[in-house]
């Protein structure tokens, strides 16, 4: 019996659109009305996931940056946090501006950005006074773009032994060509994330059902059940326990949603 579901966003839960179908909606208040907790378990920030937690109906919790951290939306805390050290922050930030590359930089509070022109949706420009700024606030996830696939290759391969590279992709609706990283302390992960969770909530590994369809998603799939979307990476799919015929533009989240809702009433 499943007593939790995490959902990752991108090429998940959202469709290729960005939103939420509404048969999910429904199937994920129906789940949640059912006693069936709801997470969503994201690359993106905290402060970037609570807008799709309010459009598609989601629980309380939410974990971000790939797991360095989660946040319990009703109570307004911060439960876990995995942030990156300062003075490897401040190397890495020198290092993109000697070279002029893209970043992003997560916090509790918002993504930070560099230059203005690859904003997407609420990045707040980043601060002038970085070392300040890395001096007072936890780091939680850097991502580091580029024009150049060999920027991006030289940074992964001088990069410090206690961060990680999570995920490596070309960027959407940036211009041009971007590759881009996202680097998180070597300890984070989906999920760790998603099992600290779970036995903050008293709930067993084996009661969690994890949704995913990207190499991030790999840590989920090994924690709990893990549901491989039809559009997912072939290498996702051969971890999961089960995998959709639908892709993240149909409703077969409703579907799966609904089974361990009928099944939970039948115990």
């Amino acid at each position: 019996m499943f007593k939790i579901v995490f959902f990752d966003l991108d090429g998940t839960l959202l469709t290729s659109k960005k939103d939420v179908l509404e048969e999910n909606k429904i199937a994920i208040k129906r789940a949640l009305d059912n006693g069936i907790e709801v997470c969503i378990c994201s690359g993106r920030p905290q402060s970037a996931i609570r807008y799709y937690q309010k459009i598609s109906g989601a629980g309380r919790y939410i974990i971000a940056d790939n797991g360095a951290e989660i946040y319990d939306t009703k109570e307004d805390e911060q439960l876990f946090k995995c942030p990156i050290e300062e003075s490897i922050c401040l190397e890495l930030f020198e290092h993109v501006l000697k070279n002029n590359l893209f970043v992003r930089i997560d916090t509790k509070y918002a993504r930070y950005i560099n230059i203005m022109d690859y904003k997407i949706l609420d990045e707040v420009p980043m601060e002038e006074d970085y070392k300040k700024f890395f001096k007072e606030n936890d780091i939680l996830q850097i991502s580091i773009g580029s024009n150049n696939a060999k920027d991006i290759d030289e940074i992964i391969e001088n990069l410090d032994e206690s961060l990680k590279v999570e995920n490596r992709f070309i960027a959407e609706n940036l211009p041009g060509e971007v590759h881009v990283i996202n680097i998180i302390n070597k300890s984070a992960s989906k999920g760790n994330a998603i099992l600290g969770l779970c036995k903050y909530l008293k709930i067993k590994p084996e009661e969690a059902m994890a949704f995913g369809d990207d190499y991030n998603d790999i840590s989920m799939m090994n924690a709990v059940y893990g549901v491989a979307m039809g559009n997912a990476f072939d290498d996702i799919k051969s971890l999961s326990k089960e995998v959709l015929r639908t892709t993240n533009n149909e409703a077969g989240i409703a579907e799966v949603l609904n089974r361990i809702v009928e099944e939970r009433k039948d115990i």
